[in-house]
Parts: C-alpha cells; structure tokens; sequence
C-alpha cells in the first residue's frame, strides 16, 4: 500500500500517509464483510449497505458478529496505543449511535458539521476520482449525484432522530467553520465540556501540530 499510496488526497490536499490515522471504517472492511464503504466496490448496492452495514438492521445473529468483531477492534487499537482511551474518527458511526451506545455507554461523541453545498460540492468531487479507481460496477455522474443526495438526507435524518438517546453531556456538535477560526478554543471546550483530562498537558501537542499544518492550502471543491 505505501508503493501505490499518493503523497496527498486527490480531493483535498491533505498529506496521506501508511502510518496515519484513518476512519476505522476501513479496518472493519478488513475483518468482516459488514463494512458500509464496500458501496465504493458496489455502488448499485448502497442503499443496502446503508442499512445493513451502516444502520445494523440485520437479523440479531449478524448483528452480535458486528458487534463482536468492532470491539475486538477497538480493544486492538488500545493495546496498540498503550492508553486508556481511544478517539476514532468514522462518518459511517453517525447513523450508528443506538448501537454504540448499547455496546458503551459511556462513550463521549463529538458532532462536526460543515456547510452542507461544500459537503456536497466536496464529496461530489471525492467520489468522481475515486470511484473509477474502486468500483466493480459502472456508474454515471448523475447516479453518483442522487446516491450522495439520498444518503446525504438519510444519514441527517437519522442522525437527528437518534441523537436524542444521548444525554447532553456525552454530545457536543460544532461548526467545522467555526473550528477553523478558532481550533485551540474550541479544543479547549472540548476537554471542558466532555470532561477529558488536563487540557494543559495537550495544549502543547495541539500547538505544535497546529503550526505544522500553517502551509497547508485547500484545494477548490469543483
């Protein structure tokens, strides 16, 4: 993968890397065949991935395998870090809070949400390059168009119906635009309000990553 891997995302501009982190969504792909992103193989099947591998509306038995292999995942990702707590960074965990929170319930979920015409415009540009590269099954511009619309309503719509089930204080959703004025603030907010440890102790990490990233320049959504 690392002889094959380009220096940055085609879409945005953001260095790549083996040795990164990475949406989890992938290392499920990997273990078992329940993984939502097999739609980028199968694009006529996403709206079936979208509910059985992203929803989890399968029968109990693949539903407890689901289960039972994320949490030999996550547990894999704390051995491998040596800490006590893990963040992970899934879209695909958006529409899977019900069973998140059966599985922990006292997991902390952080909400960032982004201007929706550059979600879309940003995406629509993601999926034209990388489809060609991934997919079994032909596709046009306008199905990829209808297949971002339609998960697009359904992945908000089931959001906000399920956020519900959480208490106010294991939730907190941020603007992405807003962030980026103010990272270290909201950072600061972060580990307030979903009571994480000292902030002082991280400040300096974030600062310095903060500052390494001062050259970085996003690259048009269309």
């Amino acid at each position: 993968m690392r002889a094959v891997m380009p220096e940055k995302r085609p879409s945005d501009n953001v260095k790549l890397s083996v040795d990164f982190p990475q949406e989890d969504e992938f290392a499920v792909g990997n273990m078992f065949p329940m993984a939502y992103y097999y739609f980028f193989h199968f694009p006529d099947q996403y709206a079936r991935f979208y509910q059985e591998f992203a929803r989890l509306q399968v029968r109990p038995a693949r539903r407890r395998r689901w289960q039972s292999n994320y949490q030999k995942l996550l547990a894999k990702a704390l051995l491998n870090t040596q800490k006590p707590r893990a963040v992970f960074k899934n879209p695909v965990n958006t529409v899977r809070l019900p069973i998140l929170l059966e599985m922990y319930p006292e997991a902390r979920f952080i909400y960032l949400y982004r201007n929706p015409i550059v979600v879309y415009l940003s995406t629509k540009k993601f999926f034209l390059s990388l489809f060609p590269t991934l997919q079994f099954q032909s596709t046009t511009e306008s199905q990829i168009v209808s297949l971002i619309l339609d998960v697009f309503v359904k992945m908000y719509r089931d959001y906000e119906a399920d956020k519900a089930r959480l208490q106010p204080a294991r939730l907190l959703e941020i603007s992405f635009e807003e962030f980026e004025k103010d990272p270290m603030g909201h950072l600061e907010m972060i580990y307030d309000q979903l009571q994480l440890s000292d902030f002082a102790q991280a400040r300096p990490f974030f600062e310095a990553y903060i500052r390494s990233q001062e050259s970085y320049e996003k690259t048009a959504t269309r």
